[in-house]
């Protein structure tokens, strides 16, 4: 009888579920109950939470020593390519352009940064045209295209490329380079004379590879121009050029 009475008051104590609110007697508005909330799992999660703001920490710690080292970086970079600038080799009437091209390349071992190859191939692209290398001043002027960060001279360096292409009869890769220039040509850039040179590039390089419906469609869009300044003159190289492919 005992036992059938403990095991009556044990169910009984097992079917009670005690519905409890610890922010039930919490006054206020919705953003003191919302405190509380942060509060009350603060104080529940203490050690994850500490792990996150250790892991944030050591996120923002890195990325503050990263930025204060490739600051570092660059400065010894400017300094290192202004003294290697002051050395008469860099001058394209020095000569010597293996051995200045060689000072570049250890130069830009050295700072293998992005800054440092773009100063490094500008010189390059310098230095081989006054040697009349053409091949390589143009390959370094494609390789600044893919460099640089700004639409404008991405065009100009694909441009540059381009025209040493096409003087040299290499006129697919011609092709290609014042494609690349027309794609990247910014669409809010006021200087539609860059635009109307590369169109012209673009209408020569495709007459010159026989694709002459092509290139003559682009000779006609950039004659079509107005307010340019120049478009003038570079209509009469276009008409003159035609004139001349039909000889």
């Amino acid at each position: 009888m005992t036992d059938g009475r403990i095991k009556s008051r044990r169910k009984a104590s097992e079917a009670v579920v005690v519905d409890y609110d610890p922010l039930r007697d919490i006054q206020g508005g919705k953003t003191e109950i919302i405190i509380s909330k942060i509060g009350r799992y603060l104080r529940h999660n203490r050690k994850t939470v500490l792990l996150y703001l250790l892991l944030v920490v050591c996120i923002v710690a890195a990325f503050i020593f990263y930025k204060v080292y490739s600051n570092l970086l660059e400065e010894r970079s400017l300094v290192a390519h202004e003294e290697l600038m002051k050395s008469p080799l860099m001058s394209p009437s020095g000569g010597e352009i293996d051995a200045a091209i060689l000072k570049i390349e250890k130069y830009e071992k050295n700072f293998s940064s992005k800054n440092s190859s773009i100063r490094a191939d500008l010189k390059k692209a310098e230095l081989f045209l006054s040697a009349d290398k053409k091949q390589e001043a143009s390959d370094a002027y494609l390789r600044l295209a893919g460099e640089v960060n700004d639409q404008n001279l991405e065009v100009f360096f694909y441009l540059k490329a381009a025209s040493i292409l096409e003087d040299t009869e290499q006129y697919e890769r011609a092709l290609q380079s014042y494609v690349a220039a027309e794609e990247r040509f910014p669409e809010n850039s006021s200087d539609s004379y860059v635009k109307a040179l590369v169109m012209f590039g673009k209408g020569r390089t495709l007459i010159l590879l026989g694709k002459e419906k092509e290139g003559k469609e682009a000779l006609k869009n950039m004659m079509a121009m107005k307010d340019v300044d120049g478009i003038d003159e570079l209509r009469i190289l276009a008409a003159s050029f035609l004139l001349h492919q039909k000889k």
